[in-house]
């Protein structure tokens, strides 16, 4: 597998990575958009991919609203630090705010990884982490 293609796949796949703030420069793929690009090298039927493609759809508006909510709480810190004379309170607890949004989005990413592990066997999994050798 290319360094780019690890990289890519990294981002994607990995939830270690602390959440940040939507908007960013580039995002790759969606996990779900990789799984069925590689369904057939994966061996994956029809109905294991939809019950995967369900399994995304529902948890795709909490997914956007989390992202939302962060996105939200990054916004009011900005606008707290902008002010000529922050209020130091505001801006501490509003870091509290952005912690919590950070780990609500977080959590339900893995509860995502961790339904999708439990849809495939080891051995796709495996296939769809990086470093698998593709």
């Amino acid at each position: 597998m290319n360094f780019a293609r690890s990289a890519l796949l990294l981002a994607v796949v990995s939830t270690a990575a602390i959440a940040q703030p939507p908007g960013g420069a580039h995002h790759p793929p969606p996990l779900h958009e990789i799984v069925a690009d590689r369904a057939d090298e994966l061996g994956l039927d029809d109905a294991v991919l939809a019950e995967i493609e369900d399994m995304f759809a529902e948890n795709w508006d909490l997914h956007e609203s989390l992202r939302a909510g962060l996105r939200t709480e990054h916004d009011a810190m900005r606008e707290i630090m902008e002010a000529d004379q922050p209020n130091r309170k505001r801006a501490l607890n509003q870091v509290e705010s952005i912690a919590a949004a950070e780990l609500a989005l977080h959590r339900h990413r893995i509860s995502v990884e961790l339904e999708l592990r439990a849809l495939l066997t080891p051995r796709e999994w495996r296939a769809l982490r990086p470093g698998s050798g593709r």
